[in-house]
């Protein structure tokens, strides 16, 4: 962090110190989801589809193009927006993180079956929980698939009793040989609450 913060603030126009630039990456950090770049908004959607109109009346108007030629380059254009839009969030490795009112509140439980999705033509974030809820139950969701309580603690501060996803990473050299651990070699080995995981057997 004090790589990133040395970054940061060499290149912004107004002054913050150290202790307020980590509490700012540690909020962002531990309330921000990510999902894929779903592409445009719906504001410049809208933008977009009004310039098309604009160029289709403007056109007929002047005589450069036929209504019908207008009107089928206009739907090819207004069908593209939201195809190019769909095609980048799929194809692209780029991804989108937010910070959602509300949505942030929500608590972690390993046994959620969640989803958070933006809602494309709505131009809506929605919260799926899987399940039936009483009336006052909380409502949990579930931060990722598979958090041990040490990715939990790093990224969100707190540990979850009897986590069915902890794993502990040993390296077995550094018992078995320590000659070959001091060489630098390694032989690491994941164990979970079921036992060793098959990679390291």
């Amino acid at each position: 962090l004090a790589d990133a913060y040395a970054v940061a603030s060499a290149g912004c126009s107004f002054q913050f110190e150290e202790d307020e630039f980590i509490w700012a990456v540690q909020a962002v950090r531990s309330r921000a989801f990510s999902g894929p770049y779903e592409g445009r908004g719906a504001q410049d959607r809208l933008i977009q589809l009004g310039f098309i109109a604009l160029l289709l009346t403007g056109s007929v108007a002047g005589g450069f193009v036929t209504l019908e030629n207008g009107l089928n380059g206009a739907l090819s254009c207004a069908l593209a927006i939201p195809l190019t839009d769909f095609l980048v969030g799929q194809s692209s490795k780029l991804k989108r993180h937010v910070v959602c009112p509300v949505v942030d509140y929500l608590n972690h439980d390993n046994r959620a079956i969640s989803d958070i999705a933006y809602e494309y033509f709505a131009d809506v974030f929605a919260v799926r929980v899987r399940g039936g809820f009483q009336e006052g139950q909380q409502v949990c969701i579930n931060y990722g698939e598979k958090r041990s309580n040490d990715a939990l603690l790093q990224y969100y501060g707190f540990v979850e009793k009897d986590n069915a996803n902890d794993s502990y990473s040993l390296d077995l050299l550094r018992h078995l040989d320590e000659q070959a651990a001091a060489s630098g070699q390694t032989l690491m080995a994941e164990l979970s609450r079921t036992g060793p995981d098959e990679e390291s057997m």
